[in-house]
């Protein structure tokens, strides 16, 4: 996740960031997925108090700058439209944040344009969440028409 802006661990983080972007440029044509947990709220909506998290991690311009490289070198980020009224993926353990919706969308689906074409619906799993001993992130679920599925690497 970067830790701390000032950590060696957040340029590595810029760094592969950018070597993923060329790697996306690379395959745009194909059908490709990048799926997980990405440690960026490309938006300020994305967070549940913008101001809380300025001068940290995941909002920093850099961050949102590498983020955008994705997008801009073919992927499409494809459960964000399917997903609006579940605003956020992550909730931190401490403070009781689930409880209060207090979250982060940091966990994405972004898929090269012949993949993401055949995205039917997705969702962010927040009853997986909210049992117990789970994760501090939300399964996120897309669903895929894909009638040619064997052709898919």
């Amino acid at each position: 996740n970067g830790r701390e802006i000032t950590d060696r661990h957040y340029d590595y983080k810029l760094d592969f960031l950018y070597h993923l972007a060329r790697y996306a440029e690379n395959h745009a044509q194909s059908k490709l997925l990048m799926t997980g947990d990405f440690n960026i709220a490309p938006r300020d909506e994305d967070v549940w108090d913008i101001e809380a998290f300025r001068g940290k991690t995941h909002v920093t311009e850099p961050e949102r700058a590498a983020f955008q490289m994705l997008e801009e070198a073919g992927l499409e980020e494809v459960t964000r439209r399917f997903t609006e009224d579940q605003r956020y993926t992550y909730f931190d353990y401490k403070g009781m944040r689930f409880q209060k919706n207090e979250g982060m969308r940091i966990d994405f689906q972004l898929a090269s344009a012949p993949l993401a074409q055949h995205v039917t619906g997705a969702q962010v799993d927040m009853v997986e969440r909210a049992g117990d001993k789970t994760s501090d992130h939300c399964p996120l679920l897309a669903d895929y028409d894909l009638p040619d599925f064997d052709s898919v690497r």
